[in-house]
């Protein structure tokens, strides 16, 4: 499970050290998959096992007659990126992608269970500040699931 916060730096060409505890989690494995998430804030990176187990979940119940849902599984599938960690526990972030998301020279990586979040730093602290106490959100959260 990715659970934490840890800032990075990038350096000039773009690379990133993924956070130790991270990959210690990723127990060996060095090929990710990463996607500009639906919110288009952050990248999420997630282990290729996993990812490939959520498509072929998305495949089984996807018309591949419904041009809507072919252009769904277009846009997931074709935005995505593979990530590979080097032996100095680097990742290169792709260019396309940090330039879409603003991406300074400092990165957050925040843990979310399965997965994780590669943000710009000062984009997750103002996004961060701004947001409803956790107490709160858990509380609508425990209203809505029961």
């Amino acid at each position: 499970m990715f659970m934490s916060r840890t800032d990075a730096k990038v350096d000039a060409k773009g690379r990133v050290f993924v956070p130790a505890a991270f990959r210690k989690e990723l127990a060996g494995e060095m090929r990710l998959v990463a996607r500009i998430d639906t919110s288009g804030h952050y990248l999420m990176v997630m282990s290729r096992e996993d990812w490939d187990r959520k498509i072929e979940t998305l495949m089984a119940n996807i018309d591949e007659w419904d041009p809507e849902e072919q252009d769904t599984l277009q846009q997931l599938v074709g935005e995505a990126e593979y990530l590979e960690i080097d032996a100095q526990g680097r990742t290169l972030i792709p260019k396309r992608v940090a330039e879409k998301l603003n991406f300074g020279t400092e990165v957050s990586f925040v843990g979310m269970a399965d997965k994780f979040a590669i943000w710009d730093k000062a984009q997750y602290d103002e996004v961060a500040s701004g947001r409803d106490p956790l107490y709160v959100r858990m509380k609508k959260l425990k209203r809505n699931n029961g």
